[in-house]
């Protein structure tokens, strides 16, 4: 296999939220309580999500050298509003924006001749801030149309959204009671489409498992603890690699929502340079996402930070 920069970043794209939640010590009989873990959506919800990620690759060339490719994505915002919700929950129709879609910092890489690339920070916004798209479910043909209201159909987020089959589809939700302690395992064709992306490596084989493993509680709100342990098999030109992705998320049981997520990603794969002979690559990842809820309707935090510049520092005609 040549070498190539992975585009393994696009990976870690897909999920909900982290609150710092303390634990507090469980409560007796906790081991065999029932969740029904389902998410309550109601017309008019509209659930904003915050994330950040970083990514390293670690190359160890046979020499010895060591050379780092650091990425980090901060400040990505996500909002989906529920527009239409029938009878007995289920939405069909949605929207998908982006406020904020993030900026990639890279401190350092190495290009494909081999030479490591050093110096200030690149920053670089990515497309699909602003974009808009709107999910409508077409009862006679039992499917979703998707229509990219606003923003550049060729960003890789915009492509992915637009491309999804079941806009709602989350395989790791199982969408029924679980007992605390409880082990399922996770759809294989269900990760394939969650993870997949318009330029990522195909990926040719899913798999792992979830577990209910705990409910913890902060000021007097209780969260189920669901922990993941996912594996995806890439095809890197070729050749397989092993991608592991493991973490938490965590499940408001009163109002019946996902409001955490926290997740690592880890891959390690050997490779041959033409210049520099046998390298060691580990790729490792971590991505944290906070979610809040609100009405549709309500004034977006960027929307008030724009209104504000607009008033404090807009030109007079």
């Amino acid at each position: 296999m040549k070498w190539t920069a992975l585009p393994i970043a696009g990976l870690l794209a897909l999920f909900m939220a982290v609150p710092s939640l303390a634990q507090d010590e469980k409560k007796d009989g906790t081991e065999a309580r029932k969740v029904m873990l389902k998410q309550k959506i109601s017309k008019d919800l509209k659930v904003t999500e915050e994330s950040g990620a970083e990514t390293t690759q670690t190359v160890t060339l046979e020499n010895g050298m060591v050379v780092q490719s650091q990425v980090e994505t901060e400040y990505e915002v996500q909002i989906t509003e529920y527009l239409e919700v029938a009878e007995d929950g289920t939405p069909t129709k949605l929207r998908v924006r982006w406020t904020e879609s993030g900026s990639e910092t890279v401190t350092s890489q190495m290009n494909q001749q081999g030479e490591l690339v050093e110096g200030e920070p690149v920053e670089e916004e990515g497309a699909h801030k602003g974009a808009s798209i709107l999910h409508t479910w077409n009862a006679e043909k039992k499917a979703w149309e998707s229509t990219l209201e606003k923003g550049d159909k060729e960003a890789s987020e915009v492509q992915k959204q637009l491309g999804k089959k079941d806009p709602l589809a989350n395989p790791m939700m199982p969408n029924r009671e679980v007992k605390v302690g409880e082990e399922w395992k996770a759809d294989e064709q269900g990760l394939k489409d969650f993870f997949a992306t318009p330029d990522g490596p195909k990926i040719k084989k899913a798999g792992g498992t979830l577990k209910a493993e705990e409910i913890l509680e902060e000021d007097g709100v209780e969260y189920l603890r669901v922990s993941f342990d996912l594996t995806l098999t890439l095809d890197a030109e070729g050749e397989e690699l092993p991608v592991s992705n493991k973490g938490d998320y965590y499940f408001n049981i009163k109002e019946g929502r996902v409001v955490a997520v926290e997740m690592e990603m880890g891959a390690e794969l050997e490779n041959e340079h033409p210049q520099f002979g046998k390298m060691a690559i580990t790729i490792e990842g971590v991505r944290a996402i906070e979610a809040s809820f609100g009405k549709v309707g309500d004034k977006d935090d960027a929307e008030d930070e724009e209104d504000v510049e607009d008033e404090d520092g807009g030109m007079d005609g």
